[in-house]
């Protein structure tokens, strides 16, 4: 859980930080987190900055109840089950869970790539072609999904923690 939750922090940027230079800075922070989720459940759910922390550093395991689950998830947008590891639910159809968890993660995983200050030129560029341009590079990508599918994934982009602080 600690990386999808990882993931939930970067994407799920603060509104009025989001055009920070620092990108630590324009994530929300543990307690602003632990803050919305009590607002949005009236109080029912308390998950304290300290515990969202040590979930998302992998120091405790995000053995959440359902209850906490689903604010979390509410809190970033995503589906609940994306925040169950494969095997937790105990549900009947194992496998169509873990195709769906696979399906929001790639969902995810475009969403942070598009961020790229590289994907946001080349989607500009992409828009500037004719109809017959486009479809042109339509197939130029496809072609190229087709060899790393071949080679295989690449090596993970190297990470820098965010500033955790609630300042």
């Amino acid at each position: 859980m600690a990386e999808k939750l990882d993931t939930l922090f970067q994407l799920r940027l603060h509104p009025e930080r989001a055009e920070d230079s620092n990108p630590a800075r324009r994530q929300f922070s543990y307690g602003e987190v632990a803050e919305a989720i009590r607002q949005q459940t009236g109080d029912r759910v308390h998950i304290s900055r300290q515990y969202l922390q040590m979930i998302r550093e992998g120091i405790r395991p995000g053995n959440l109840s359902l209850d906490k689950v689903v604010a979390l998830a509410n809190f970033f947008g995503v589906d609940p089950i994306y925040l169950y590891e494969p095997g937790q639910l105990g549900v009947e159809d194992e496998a169509r869970v873990d195709t769906q968890i696979r399906r929001i993660d790639e969902q995810l995983k475009l969403l942070q790539s598009m961020r790229d200050n590289q994907v946001q030129w080349l989607v500009g560029r992409l828009l500037d072609p004719s109809p017959d341009g486009r479809e042109r590079i339509s197939r130029i990508i496809e072609a190229i999904r087709s060899l790393e599918a071949a080679i295989g994934p690449a090596p993970p982009a190297a990470h820098t923690p965010p500033d955790t602080t609630d300042g």
